[in-house]
Order: structure tokens, then C-alpha cells, then sequence
């Protein structure tokens, strides 16, 4: 049980999310320095989550649910370079 309570609840998710093939995005919650995103995504890779999932989570996935896939979230021509909001 002592494991258990240590362990990030949120990495476990992505981690099943991702292996279920269900579309998810990583969020920033209550994150408060950009430098904390990288090591808080790290620990879902720890947990399971493919790097290529984790990436695609903090890019195309999350343009797609918000509906902006065809301007933002990847690196193709004609995708939006500019800041959009």
C-alpha cells in the first residue's frame, strides 16, 4: 500500500488511455512553471505511455479535440506558425 499511495494516479491513466488507443491530451492542472511540464509528462512515459503517445498527447492530439487540428498541432505545410489566440 505504501507504493501505491506514491504513485501518480494521472501517469496511470495516460498510460491505459494511451494503450486503449483512446484519444487524450495532457493539461497543465496546477502546474505553474512551464519547466514542471516535461518531468510531469516523464513520469507517464515511467508509467507506461510510449513516448510517441505522450507527444502526440502534447500536440496533434490536443489541436484535435479542441478543433484546430488543421491549423495547429503538427509540422506541415500550412499549419499556423503564429500565435493563434
Amino acid at each position: 500500500m505504501r507504493t501505491l499511495r506514491f504513485r501518480d494516479p494521472r501517469a496511470v491513466v495516460a498510460r491505459g488511455a494511451g494503450k486503449a488507443g483512446v484519444k487524450f491530451a495532457f493539461y497543465s492542472g496546477g502546474i505553474t512553471a512551464a519547466n514542471d511540464i516535461l518531468p510531469a509528462v516523464k513520469k507517464s512515459i515511467d508509467a507506461g505511455l510510449s513516448p510517441d503517445a505522450a507527444l502526440r498527447a502534447l500536440t496533434l492530439s490536443t489541436a484535435e479535440i479542441f478543433g484546430v487540428a488543421d491549423v495547429l498541432g503538427s509540422i506541415e505545410k500550412g499549419q499556423d506558425r503564429k500565435t493563434w489566440w
